[in-house]
């Protein structure tokens, strides 16, 4: 730990109001997993106290009630940085995850950076001490990716809440995929001063299937909290931190979801069962190749690509694509790979269309193309 300044640190627990009160969401000391902390005193013509309070993470079964939290007081010179390198090691002496509450009856500054602590570690994430009426009860998480776990380029994100509240908080969280389509709901309970600590996105809303590699989290809570998101390149390992913004509008009501089944085989492409879409409908096509490799592609009656052209090996499982059918009209679909029927002619058969609606004045057809 270095420290600038002069500390003393002392075991207390208040019970008076704060004049100021900031929460950093992030702060642990688990494996490699690190967290330095600085705090400043502005004042040029006094020392200051700060309490300083440990709000342990639980993961998402069971928040810690940490309204008792064991809290440390920490006085700060004047015009002085105080530095905690592994905060939660030198400071609270203990190890774990969670967030960390800053009171004062006088005014301070609190950063953090959240970093790995290792030969090959990286710059880590920096975050600014947050005051309660930064919280929000309505909230969006955005540019977040989980794309596979493949090297640099591909990425991995963590989503973490904290309730800077004496209160219990009850939180509907929803996922949304690279389609904007909600992809998971998730009820989640808060104990006061609770902490839901760094999660997987895919675990935590446990979506299997769905398209992740643009995604955003939205939250609607019954009293205000702080929420983000860590985005991380799997290659590289650089985090990048994400806080949560406020959502000025309302969900969209519940779509309808329907399944279907592509197959592709030589001369025709088959949807079962039988296509029922109406306009609004939330759609996934489970595109898989029966016996030669072939294309699919699925375009909007606008000419928007719902489905890119790819393709498809046999026997392979079946690959999910969801879209919303949000346009009304006539939806072309087609084989992309130019000569995979086994005849240049034969191939010219694996395209259809399907009406949402009303049906396009002229009805639409994906062209096939030829790939080398």
């Amino acid at each position: 730990m270095r420290l600038r300044g002069v500390v003393v640190l002392a075991i207390a627990l208040s019970t008076t109001a704060s004049a100021k009160e900031v929460f950093l969401s992030i702060a642990g000391s688990v494996g490699t997993f690190r967290t330095d902390t600085h705090i400043f005193n502005p004042s040029a013509t006094k020392d200051i106290l700060v309490q300083a309070t440990f709000l342990r993470a639980g993961g998402d079964a069971s928040h810690p009630n940490n309204s008792n939290a064991e809290s440390k007081t920490i006085t700060i010179a004047r015009r002085s940085e105080l530095v905690f390198d592994d905060v939660v090691s030198s400071l609270f002496e203990t190890t774990g995850l969670g967030g960390i509450r800053l009171q004062s009856d006088d005014d301070f500054l609190a950063t953090q950076r959240i970093y790995a602590n290792e030969s090959a570690g990286t710059l880590g994430q920096f975050l600014v001490g947050a005051p309660p009426s930064a919280a929000l009860t309505k909230g969006v998480v955005m540019q977040l990716r989980s794309n596979g776990t493949g090297g640099k380029g591909s990425f991995r994100t963590n989503v973490g809440f904290l309730n800077p509240n004496g209160s219990e908080v009850n939180v509907t969280l929803r996922l949304y995929d690279a389609l904007n389509n909600v992809a998971a709901t998730k009820e989640m309970h808060m104990l006061p001063l609770g902490v839901v600590q760094p999660l997987n996105v895919n675990g935590f809303f446990n979506a299997p299937g769905a398209d992740l590699s643009n995604c955003f989290v939205t939250f609607e809570a019954t009293l205000p909290i702080f929420a983000y998101g860590s985005v991380i390149d799997n290659g590289s390992v650089d985090p990048t931190y994400v806080p949560a913004q406020t959502d000025s509008g309302t969900e969209l009501p519940p779509q309808t979801t329907k399944t279907y089944d592509v197959t592709l085989r030589s001369y025709e492409i088959i949807i079962t069962p039988t296509l029922n879409i109406a306009p609004g409908d939330r759609v996934v096509f489970r595109v898989h190749a029966e016996d030669a490799m072939h294309g699919f592609q699925l375009d909007a009656p606008s000419g928007t690509t719902l489905i890119p052209g790819r393709s498809y090996e046999p026997g392979a499982a079946p690959v999910p694509f969801t879209f919303t059918a949000s346009e009304t009209g006539t939806y072309g679909y087609a084989c992309t790979l130019e000569f995979c029927g086994g005849s240049y002619m034969g191939h010219w058969s694996m395209y259809g269309s399907f009406a949402v609606g009303t049906a396009s004045a002229k009805p639409l057809t994906v062209h096939p193309h030829h790939h080398h």
